[in-house]
This record gives structure tokens, sequence and C-alpha cells, in this order.
């Protein structure tokens, strides 16, 4: 009887063991191994963002350099290291936004008249079609007056925006290129929202739309690309909507 008894304990037992191992332990499968996030232009799903360099400037029309101000390279510094930190936590750590500075200001070719657009509810349109065709050709070109050999080599696999520190009116940003005036990265006027009114301007170079409407400004969102734009940077965000237009 006790033979049985313990013949059938190991039977049990065996029987336990058995479905233990092959049978009640779970396969767990971490399928988010297998994601990989292509961050992206909200409006171009082929145009990578997981990287981005920034060529910054400090634009000043001809007739504008006695009004230069000297704190320019430190205030460029500092608002685009706020960008930076704001952007890594935003887009969650999946682009990354390095950035250098001209090391001197730009003086322009022409008059602020010739760059200036002066209805300025829609940013500064001729600001931006004037002033970087000449950024790019004095700059960039290996001919052209300011081009230097240690700045504007572009990181390989870089997206490669413009920012332009304008000593003028009005800001708009598009297609690769954010343009703001100076007035409002130092004016004490716009110092608590000055790091969001920037980076509102540099979304528009990854495509994000205006969340508001024109002329009556009709706000249709929260976050940084709308209200939020004249909120302290730390306390505004990106929305789930436009994070998701970015690949999120």
């Amino acid at each position: 009887m006790f033979k049985y008894l313990i013949a059938v304990l190991c039977l049990v037992f065996g029987a336990l063991t058995l479905m233990y191992f092959y049978i009640g332990v779970p396969v767990i499968y971490d399928g988010a191994k297998d994601v990989i996030l292509n961050v992206h232009r909200a409006d171009n799903a082929e145009q990578s963002i997981s990287k981005i360099y920034i060529s910054a400037f400090y634009f000043v029309p001809k007739n504008k350099k006695e009004d230069i101000f000297t704190g320019w390279s430190t205030t460029l510094q500092e608002k685009l290291e706020a960008l930076m930190r704001f952007h890594t936590v935003e887009l969650q750590e999946k682009s990354e936004l390095t950035y250098t500075i001209y090391p001197e200001p730009i003086i322009g070719r022409l008059n602020n008249i010739e760059y200036d657009t002066f209805i300025t509810q829609h940013g500064n349109p001729e600001a931006l079609r004037h002033v970087v065709p000449e950024i790019e050709s004095r700059v960039f070109e290996a001919n052209g007056d300011l081009f230097r050999n240690d700045f504007g080599t572009i990181p390989k696999d870089a997206y490669h925006v413009l920012v332009v520190m304008y000593e003028g009116v009005g800001s708009i940003g598009g297609d690769n290129i954010a343009l703001i005036s100076r007035t409002f990265l130092t004016s004490s006027e716009y110092a608590p929202v000055s790091e969001s009114l920037l980076a509102h301007e540099f979304y528009h170079t990854l495509g994000l739309p205006d969340a508001y409407t024109l002329p009556e400004g009709t706000v249709t969102s929260q976050d940084i690309m709308g209200l939020g734009r004249y909120t302290p940077i730390g306390q505004t965000y990106l929305s789930q909507k436009s994070l998701q237009a970015l690949g999120l």
C-alpha cells in the first residue's frame, strides 16, 4: 500500500511539473520591441525628423546697424536650449535636435523697408522671401561673402532648419525656415512666453499648421500651435493630434 501511494505521488508530481514548465507558463510577447517609430514631418511621412539640425542667425537690415542687440548670441542660445529641452520631452526622445549659431550678425544688403511686410497679421512673409535667400547665398554658397569653412556642415541624414532672429517686425514659419522678430525674444513684454513664440514658429518648419483661424483668431487647440503659444514653455505642450501628425 505504501509503495502504491509513493508511485501515485510521483506520477502526480511529474504531471504538475510538466504542466508548470510546458503548459502553465504564459508566453509573453513584447511587441513594442518590433515597433520602430518613424517621426516625420506632419505633411510628409517620407521626411524623417529623427535628427534635426538648426542653423541660427541674427539678421539686421542695413539701416538698422545702430539697433544691434549686444546680447544677441546669448539670447539665441538660451532660446534654442529651451526649444531643445521642450522638443526632447514632447517627442519622447525620438527626435534629436542640435543647433549652431552663426558667430556674427548678418548685415543685410537692403534697408528694412525692402524686407518688411507692413501688415504682420500673417507674420512677415516678405522678410521670409527676401532674408532667407540672402542668407543662403551669402553663407552657404562657397563664393558667398559670408561663407566660412567652419560653419554650415550639416550632419548626414539631418533635417536642416534655418532659424532667423530678425531685427525687424513680425514672425513666420514655413518649410525649413522660421523667422522671428528680435523684439519677441528680448522685450520684457514677451519675456514669459518668448520661448513658446519661437517654438510655435519652429513647429511650422515641421509641417504643423496654426491651431487658430484668421482673421477672427478663433482658437482650435490649447497646445503650442494654438493658445499655448502665449503660455510659458514649461506649461505648454504639443497636443496628441500634433504628435500623431509627427508620427508618434
